[in-house]
């Protein structure tokens, strides 16, 4: 069976465009599962945790990342999305900042 044939498979296609969504979300509801269920989590719910976080995963990048990404606000131009972008970094530090989330670094 040619890898080609795999690729092209729209299955296979959604989970490799949502990778980076369920990079993000893997980490966050494997920690709760662990926070919630204890350290030994059985093999079957540790399976319908990786649906979970597929599913989310999906749902994330096609209702927030996609709409966020084509905006046309932000792509009508380029400077206007680099102050985005800053002005978005610049309030998450200060926000840390306030908090006194940056004392532990």
């Amino acid at each position: 069976m040619s890898p080609g044939l795999l690729w092209r498979n729209r299955a296979v296609q959604a989970v490799g465009d949502a990778s980076y969504s369920l990079y993000l979300w893997h980490l966050p509801i494997y920690v709760f599962a662990v926070v919630i269920l204890g350290s030994d989590i059985p093999a079957l719910t540790r399976l319908l945790l990786v649906a979970l976080a597929l599913g989310i995963a999906l749902a994330s990048k096609r209702w927030v990342e996609d709409p966020f990404r084509k905006a046309p606000v932000l792509v009508a131009s380029l400077p206007r999305t680099y102050l985005f972008g800053a002005a978005l970094i610049v309030t998450v530090v200060g926000a840390a900042i306030l908090v006194g989330g940056l004392n532990t670094r």
